[in-house]
């Protein structure tokens, strides 16, 4: 199983909002997906977004949000880590995953 589809169940109905990273140089913020959203090699937003794509998941225990500010859990995400595959810089204002350079994926 792709590690971004096990970490994105474990958040699926988490009221976070974080800033999505593609390898394409896209970035965007939203909630986790629904988990009848996550499939197998991707997850359905607006559009569809490929496993392979994601660069990197921040969240951030404050993130602004043109002008106002959504307070994220941090202790809901290091809930859902470690896994194998991903690999998570906890900056204690915000948390960074993203694909670990050892491990299949």
């Amino acid at each position: 199983m792709d590690p971004w589809k096990l970490f994105l169940e474990r958040l699926a109905g988490s009221n976070l909002i974080a800033e999505w990273r593609l390898t394409s140089g896209a970035a965007f913020f939203m909630a986790p997906p629904p988990i009848e959203q996550i499939g197998d090699r991707g997850f359905d937003t607006p559009g569809p977004v490929q496993f392979s794509e994601l660069l990197a998941v921040v969240v951030r225990a404050n993130q602004p949000l043109g002008g106002l500010a959504k307070t994220n859990d941090l202790a809901a995400v290091r809930s859902c880590l470690p896994l194998r595959g991903l690999s998570a810089t906890d900056h204690g204002d915000r948390i960074e995953v993203q694909v670990s350079d050892c491990g299949p994926r």
